[in-house]
């Protein structure tokens, strides 16, 4: 079922803070990457749920690894979760004059070359920390731009600033259950950002589309180097194993 986007002025609650935000987004990137190994320093002794979740979950799929590199691996990750939620401000409140040269796109004939045959283009990523980013980033080299299918939260404030966000640089958003939102976009020939968590065992999903629907589904992964000057985003994007290259 489709869900509303929110009201822009319902995000009242949270104007305090933009000024912050405003400042955040606009910081050079390795000043971003550093406050994040800072805050991720501070936060380390008051997540103690989350290390353990992580911890198992690390001890269960690099059981090769010894105790030492796993603990680096979870610190690793810990720093790369907070640094993320810093970017997500980036991708939503920064100018574009503030992305040059952060990235580089790689595979985009394939996105024109499905939207020059009329067809949609649904894009698939994993939900990592720089996602919120990656969006950002492709949409700032594609045209008309990517729509993104998202999460709604809870609460409104919030989901309020955080579409606004969104939607300056994706132009419309759509609630994740909105099927029919989705393949009224895809139908449309439009691009459509879908970042997917994880399927648990035994989920699918899958969306039913007869020959004269057949729409572009891309597969693309968002890498994040980090080299002393900053992050840098490596965008590829591609056909899966089944789709029929153009």
């Amino acid at each position: 079922m489709a869900t509303p986007e929110p009201a822009t002025n319902a995000s009242w609650p949270l104007w305090p803070i933009y000024p912050l935000l405003w400042l955040l987004a606009r910081l050079p990137q390795s000043m971003l990457l550093g406050i994040g190994a800072v805050l991720a320093w501070f936060a380390w002794p008051f997540a103690g749920r989350r290390r353990r979740i992580a911890a198992r979950n690390f001890a269960l799929c690099f059981p090769e690894f010894s105790a030492d590199q796993q603990h680096q691996l979870l610190r690793d990750n810990f720093r790369a979760t907070v640094t993320g939620l810093l970017e997500m401000i980036r991708a939503w409140f920064a100018p574009s004059s503030r992305l040059h040269g952060l990235f580089n796109v790689e595979g985009l004939e394939h996105i024109e070359a499905a939207r020059a045959e009329g067809r949609g283009v649904l894009l698939l990523s994993a939900h990592f920390t720089t996602v919120e980013l990656a969006c950002r980033l492709l949409n700032e080299v594609i045209q008309p731009p990517a729509r993104m299918l998202v999460r709604r939260h809870g609460w409104a404030p919030l989901e309020a600033l955080v579409d606004v966000g969104r939607r300056a640089h994706a132009v419309h958003t759509l609630e994740k259950k909105d099927i029919g939102g989705l393949l009224r976009e895809l139908k449309a020939g439009e691009a459509v950002l879908y970042q997917r968590q994880l399927l648990k065992p035994g989920e699918a999903y899958t969306i039913q589309l007869d020959a004269r629907e057949r729409h572009g589904v891309l597969f693309f992964i968002e890498q994040g180097l980090m080299p002393r000057t900053g992050k840098r985003y490596e965008w590829e994007s591609g056909y899966g194993p089944h789709e029929r290259q153009p």
